[in-house]
């Protein structure tokens, strides 16, 4: 009987304890004169006198920070590699194509603040968390894909690199984009994607104009190095191949992973 109670108590502790590990947060922006919400996991043990990486984790269009942190499996990676993740949430703006729900302004014409936003979380996640500001990260689906270019683009002293999933870049964008330093880039993107084309749009361009955009950006100067990563799953009709133009400013790659076939999803997790 005291081992029952004893391993009770364990597993209880073990669940609070996986709990307490992603924490709810609402931030008050004063700029908009409202509360933002986001969610953090920190990676196990936890310790507030060393500095972390910090990953920022956007969802997409309609999406919300909890499908985001299931959808991307993040948790996993940070408890890996020892980083901090945070998602923040969007909020509901209408596009200047009509389009009302969740969002990141990203040249979309809704009026949120979400650039001066995550300017603002980043420093909070300094004061809460002693992240490493020299090691601040974005990535995202979709729409949080082309948030992570604005970030790259407007905000570039705060961030060092950034990786979009099934995102682009806003031709506005493209004509507002000082870089304090060469900024790797990482796209993942399927060539059957219909949200967002892999061969452009009437808000971006196609996605190797978009490499090469960054080629010239960060000043590369060799062609790339190809490799194809192993097919693991041989029922989804999708096989993916790198490219990885690694001689640049800095060491500042630029990486394309196309996913032949693929549409839009992030790799690896239930579409």
């Amino acid at each position: 009987m005291k081992k029952i109670i004893l391993l009770n108590t364990l597993l209880i502790i073990s669940i609070i304890s996986i709990a307490q590990s992603t924490i709810n947060h609402t931030l008050y922006h004063e700029l908009e004169a409202k509360n933002r919400t986001y969610k953090v996991h920190l990676p196990p043990n936890y310790d507030s006198t060393q500095s972390y990486s910090l990953v920022i984790n956007m969802h997409g269009f309609s999406g919300n920070s909890t499908s985001q942190m299931q959808y991307s499996a993040f948790n996993t990676i940070a408890d890996t590699g020892n980083f901090i993740v945070v998602y923040p949430q969007g909020l509901v703006g209408t596009t200047s194509w009509g389009w009302t729900d969740t969002q990141w302004n990203a040249y979309y014409g809704t009026g949120t603040k979400d650039l001066e936003f995550i300017d603002t979380l980043i420093d909070r996640m300094y004061y809460d968390y002693n992240i490493d500001l020299k090691r601040v990260y974005s990535t995202g689906h979709s729409n949080g894909g082309y948030m992570s270019y604005m970030l790259a683009c407007e905000l570039s002293d705060r961030i060092a690199a950034i990786a979009s999933v099934g995102g682009a870049m806003a031709f506005q964008q493209e004509g507002n984009c000082n870089i304090s330093h060469p900024m790797p880039i990482m796209q993942i993107h399927g060539t059957d994607d219909q949200t967002v084309s892999f061969n452009g749009s009437a808000l971006n361009s196609s996605i190797p104009d978009l490499i090469d955009y960054w080629k010239d950006k960060n000043n590369c100067t060799s062609d790339s190095i190809l490799d194809s990563i192993p097919n693991t799953n041989l029922g989804d009709s999708t096989t993916a191949i790198i490219e990885d133009y690694n001689m640049c400013d800095s060491f500042s790659n630029v990486v394309l992973i196309t996913v032949e076939n693929g549409g839009h999803t992030w790799p690896g997790a239930i579409p």
